[in-house]
C-alpha cells in the first residue's frame, strides 16, 4: 500500500503479505489516518484508493502492484 502527496511522490508505503484482504488493509488505513485526524474520503466500488485530506495537505492512498522508489513520479494518484 502507498501513500502519495498531491504530486505523486511516494510518502510511506507498506508491503502486504500475498493473500492479504486489500479491502480490509484499505479501511485499517482510513481508520487510522482518521484517528490522526484526517478527513478520509470513501472507498470507491471495485478500486484500490482513497484520498485523505487535513489543513492543505492532500494525499492518496493506493495498493499498488510494485514498491514505489523515492524518485517515483508515476501512479494512481496524480
Amino acid at each position: 500500500m502507498v501513500m502519495r502527496d498531491r504530486m505523486s511522490r511516494p510518502l510511506e508505503h507498506h508491503a502486504l503479505p500475498a493473500g492479504s484482504d486489500l479491502r480490509a488493509a484499505m479501511v485499517a488505513k482510513q481508520a487510522q489516518l482518521a484517528a490522526a485526524g484526517w478527513r478520509v474520503n470513501s472507498i470507491p466500488k471495485m478500486c484500490g484508493f482513497f484520498f485523505a485530506d487535513r489543513d492543505n495537505e492532500r494525499v492518496c492512498v493506493s495498493v499498488e502492484c510494485f514498491e514505489p522508489t523515492s524518485t517515483d513520479t508515476h501512479g494512481l494518484c496524480r
